[in-house]
């Protein structure tokens, strides 16, 4: 079976987080999964869908926001029967999706439920602009600029996808340091130029070391060791 959830960003990971925190309260041993356009796999999904371990009850598996990418997003529409039938749970997540889109999966969906927001779409554009240029000063290492932006954006954004965006730059940068062309890094030419001036003002060392820092905050978030939105803010000072 699946949710989906759709609308306005930050209610929907709270939303989602608490779907998944009453379903870990009924059967504590379930193990939990998320999917993004990163680390998306046609065999790792397929079996999402139809397995189970020996030891816990039931998968529980967040999608978040594969729209943006077309090829997962079409993947995933084409195996909604799949996740209906599914003796695991699916809570997908997509801020943004078009009626068409949201007609389909409805039909298939146990639950789907919007969260309008109170945002204009005037707003919601600047928060969006605003977490962009929140990765732009982390490339910069603009320490102060940077926390001022992240104080900001964990207003409008859940802690999750603040953390998404800043996961994405740092790869991007250590992936442009490493490589020659964008074609090499698999990135689009304009991303590839920023991402690889911004990787000059970080040794390898330390791309490599934030990288494996910001993975490992939030495993341990996922477990319940830290606060998310309190590491991050710890994380962005210390650039």
């Amino acid at each position: 079976m699946f949710y989906f959830i759709h609308g306005e960003s930050k209610q929907c990971f709270k939303k989602a987080a608490e779907l998944r925190n009453s379903m870990l309260l009924k059967r504590p041993n379930s193990e939990v999964f998320k999917i993004n356009t990163d680390n998306f796999s046609s065999s790792g999904f397929d079996e999402l869908i139809g397995g189970q371990s020996l030891f816990t009850q039931k998968y529980i598996v967040e999608i978040a926001r594969v729209s943006e990418k077309e090829d997962v997003f079409n993947e995933i529409l084409d195996k909604l029967n799949q996740l209906k039938e599914s003796e695991n749970v699916f809570i997908w997540i997509e801020p943004d999706i078009d009626a068409k889109n949201l007609k389909k999966i409805e039909k298939f969906a146990e639950k789907s439920q919007e969260f309008a927001g109170t945002k204009s779409s005037d707003k919601n554009s600047a928060d969006l602009s605003s977490n962009f240029a929140l990765t732009d000063a982390f490339g910069e290492r603009n320490s102060k600029k940077l926390w001022l932006l992240y104080l900001s954006a964990v207003k409008n954004s859940a802690p999750e996808e603040i953390h998404g965006i800043l996961w994405w730059q740092i790869k991007s940068m250590l992936i442009a340091s490493q490589t020659n062309s964008a074609a090499e890094a698999g990135l689009k030419p304009f991303v590839y130029s920023k991402a690889k001036r911004y990787s000059k003002n970080f040794t390898g060392e330390e791309l490599e070391n934030l990288s494996r820092e910001i993975v490992s905050m939030y495993h341990e978030a996922r477990r319940g060791g830290v606060d998310l939105e309190a590491r991050l803010e710890k994380f962005v000072l210390g650039i």
